[in-house]
C-alpha cells in the first residue's frame, strides 16, 4: 500500500454513502457529511458539512496527527504523544448493531501503533437520511505495554489524556454550550447536585482549555450550531 493512502472503498445504503479516494475517507448520510484524512499518526476529521443547510467546517491537518490523543508518558512527543501508526484494515459492511439499531453503513479503521503497543479501532455507524454520524473509539494494549505511571502526569495533563477533535474554530462571539451527566449517582448526597447540568459560554477560549464535567459540546457561530457528543475533552482544530 502506498504510504499515506487507503483501500478503494464504496458503499452506498439508501442516501448513506461510505468512499474513499487516496488518502480521504468521506462518509456522508445524505443530510451530513464528514471527511477524515490519513495522516502518519491515524486519521484527522478535515470537513463537516451540514448538507440540508449547505454549511461546512473545514481545516487542514498541519501540525496535527490524528483524532485523538492516547495517554502516553512522553509528553514532548509530537501529534499528540503518537507514534508512527500502521493502518491494519480499512472495511465498511452493512449492519443494526443486532437488531439494537436501525440499518446503517458501519466503517472499521484498525491502526496498530508498535512503539506505544497498543491497537485502536475506530467505528462509524452511518444512518442514512440521519442529522449526523457515531463514532466509536476502542484501545488494546498488545505485548511489550507498559502503563505510565499517573503519578507523574500532571492535572493539566490528565484534562487531555482523551481527545477527539472536530474542525471548528472558536472565533471571537463564538457559543459554546457544555451539557454534563452526573453519572455517581450512588454517591449523590446534595441535592444541589442536579443530574443534568448545562451552562452556555462566550468566553475567549485559550490553549489548554478544559470543560471536565461536559458530556455534550455545542459551539454555534452566528446561530449555526455544530455537536460533539460524548467528548470529555474536544479540542478545536481550525483556529485558536
Amino acid at each position: 500500500m502506498v504510504e499515506h493512502e487507503l483501500p478503494k472503498i464504496e458503499a452506498r445504503l439508501g442516501a448513506a454513502e461510505v468512499v474513499t479516494e487516496g488518502s480521504e475517507l468521506s462518509v456522508s448520510t445524505g443530510r451530513m457529511q464528514r471527511v477524515w484524512q490519513l495522516t502518519g499518526q491515524g486519521l484527522m476529521t478535515t470537513r463537516v458539512a451540514d448538507l440540508d443547510k449547505g454549511l461546512s467546517w473545514e481545516s487542514d491537518t498541519s501540525g496535527l496527527g490524528a483524532d485523538w490523543v492516547l495517554p502516553l508518558w512522553d509528553v514532548d512527543r509530537p501529534h499528540g504523544w503518537l507514534s508512527d501508526a500502521e493502518l491494519r484494515s480499512l472495511s465498511v459492511r452493512e449492519s443494526d448493531d443486532e437488531g439494537f439499531t436501525a440499518e446503517h453503513l458501519e466503517v472499521a479503521a484498525e491502526f496498530a501503533y508498535p512503539d506505544e503497543r497498543l491497537q485502536l479501532r475506530l467505528l462509524i455507524w452511518v444512518w442514512p437520511d440521519a442529522p449526523g454520524v457515531r463514532t466509536q473509539l476502542f484501545a488494546r494494549t498488545l505485548p511489550g505495554f507498559e502503563s505510565p505511571p499517573i503519578l507523574a502526569v500532571s492535572w493539566h495533563t490528565i484534562g487531555t489524556l482523551r481527545c477527539d477533535a472536530i474542525p471548528v474554530s472558536f472565533v471571537p462571539g463564538a457559543r459554546r454550550r457544555m451539557i454534563g451527566y452526573f453519572s455517581d449517582t450512588q454517591n449523590r448526597n446534595d441535592t444541589h447536585q442536579d443530574l443534568l447540568q448545562e451552562r452556555v459560554s462566550t468566553d475567549p477560549i485559550g490553549a489548554g482549555t478544559i470543560c471536565w464535567w461536559a458530556n455534550i459540546l455545542q459551539t454555534s457561530v452566528n446561530g449555526d450550531w455544530a455537536r460533539k457528543l460524548n467528548a470529555p475533552t474536544t479540542r478545536s482544530i481550525g483556529g485558536d
